[in-house]
């Protein structure tokens, strides 16, 4: 397994200007790992080799040295605990298996980056609370956060949920920021499975300041140019109320 392209120094996510210098990697909350763990669970879960070489190419231009190199050790390992001998070739060159090791390796590598960094102190721990660590199911008119006035409801969320995703799905594969967005779409419909009693071991819906940033960044200001003004207040209000949410630590 080689890796054929650099590392990115500059990229922009969300609108948001993240630079890498050295092994170290400048951004609030590590997002860019937020998005590539979501964009390889999914490359996973689809089990389409096509998807998985695509996938793999995308995250090992975006993420730091650090956790490229401990990717392809984690590989390495999970290689040879198959009974194969690692080899250095393109990812568009690996079979089935050998992608399916390799996408498992950078999620490996992903995952203890987290663990590095005491990732779990940087969450939404209180919506991650609220939302995840419950007993029963969710009932439309449940309050999950309360802002002043402001109630958000299972039923507000699932309505910021439905419109993010709307909004997501929009962006073109030809759009630069494309696999970006791609993942955040992946957490709002992680999150409506949840809110709707569904898939609560779902990994990706869990990956809250992805959902945030992406509710800040476009969600929020693609309701400016909504036609239908009453329309466009009631979802501002919750998405604000979701933003807050998800901020509050």
């Amino acid at each position: 397994m080689v890796l054929e392209s650099g590392i990115m120094g500059r990229f922009e996510l969300f609108g948001l200007m993240v630079v890498s210098i050295g092994n170290v990697l400048i951004m609030e909350d590590y997002l860019i790992l937020e998005i590539c763990r979501v964009n390889l669970q999914e490359a996973l879960d689809s089990n389409c080799k096509d998807t998985m070489v695509k996938s793999l190419n995308f995250v090992s231009k975006v993420l730091p040295y650090s956790v490229v190199y401990r990717a392809v050790d984690e590989a390495r390992v999970i290689v040879y605990n198959n009974g194969r001998t690692p080899l250095r070739v393109s990812f568009e060159q690996l079979d089935s298996f050998s992608a399916k090791w390799n996408v498992q390796g950078f999620i490996n590598a992903i995952d203890k980056e987290f663990a590095c960094v005491q990732y779990n102190s940087y969450r939404s721990s209180f919506a991650k609370d609220v939302i995840f660590d419950r007993d029963g199911f969710f009932a439309k008119n449940d309050v999950l956060f309360k802002s002043g006035a402001g109630v958000l409801s299972v039923a507000g969320l699932l309505q910021v949920c439905s419109y993010a995703v709307e909004v997501g799905s929009a962006v073109g594969v030809e759009n630069e920021s494309f696999d970006e967005v791609s993942a955040a779409v992946c957490v709002f419909k992680g999150l409506e499975l949840v809110l709707n009693n569904e898939g609560v071991g779902n990994k990706c819906a869990k990956m809250l300041h992805l959902a945030n940033d992406f509710l800040v960044c476009v969600v929020k200001p693609s309701l400016r140019s909504k036609e239908d003004v009453q329309i466009a207040i009631g979802l501002s209000l919750f998405v604000d109320l979701a933003i807050d949410f998800f901020a509050v630590k």
